[in-house]
C-alpha cells in the first residue's frame, strides 16, 4: 500500500475520533441545530408533499455508536408549516443505531441499507413499521438536493471507505 493510500486510510478510520472528540466540546444544541436545518434543506420536497407525517408525535433516535452521540427526530406541522425539528433528548420510538462510516456508505447510496441492516452495521430497534417507513424515504432520497460540499464529502468519503476496506 503506498504512503498516500495508507494516510488516506487513516483519516477515514480516525475521522468519527475527531468528531466525537468536536462533539464534547460544542454546546449540544449545536449540533442539532445544524441536522435540522440540513435535514429540512435535504427534505424540502418531501416535506412539502407532508410524507412524514407518520413521524408527527413520534420520535426517531439516530445514535452513531463511534461518535457516541445521538440526536431525536421528529416531524411538526404548524399551519401548514411541516419542518422537521432535532432534539439531544426525547422518547423514541425507533432506533437507527450504527457507525458513522455505515450511514456514510447509506447515505450515499453505496451500499445497500438492506446489506448493512443484515451484516448488523446499521440497527433498527423499537416500531419496526415507523423504521421502515423512514428506510424508505431515506432509500429514494434524491441525493442532488444535498448541500454541494455534502454531497462531495459523502461522495469523497463513502469511496474512500471502500477503498479501505478493499486493501485489508
Amino acid at each position: 500500500m503506498s504512503l498516500i493510500n495508507s494516510l488516506i486510510k487513516n483519516a477515514v478510520e480516525k475521522l468519527p475520533l475527531g468528531g466525537k472528540v468536536a462533539l464534547k466540546v460544542i454546546p449540544i444544541q449545536a449540533p442539532c441545530f445544524v441536522l435540522e436545518q440540513v435535514l429540512n434543506k435535504v427534505f424540502s420536497e418531501e416535506l412539502k408533499e407532508d410524507e412524514f407525517e407518520f413521524l408527527t408525535n413520534k420520535w426517531l433516535e439516530l445514535t452513531v455508536t463511534d461518535l457516541e452521540s445521538s440526536w431525536f427526530i421528529s416531524h411538526h406541522n404548524n399551519h401548514g408549516q411541516a419542518r422537521l425539528i432535532v432534539k439531544p433528548h426525547a422518547k423514541s420510538d425507533v432506533v437507527f443505531r450504527g457507525d458513522f462510516n455505515s450511514f456514510v456508505l447509506m447515505a450515499s447510496q453505496k451500499a445497500d441499507p438492506d446489506t448493512l441492516f443484515f451484516n448488523r452495521k446499521l440497527l433498527l430497534t423499537g416500531d419496526t413499521e415507523l423504521g421502515l417507513e423512514i428506510k424508505s424515504i431515506l432509500e429514494n432520497l434524491d441525493r442532488e438536493t444535498l448541500p454541494k460540499i455534502g454531497l462531495n464529502f459523502l461522495n469523497w468519503h463513502s469511496d474512500q471507505i471502500l477503498l479501505s476496506s478493499n486493501n485489508k
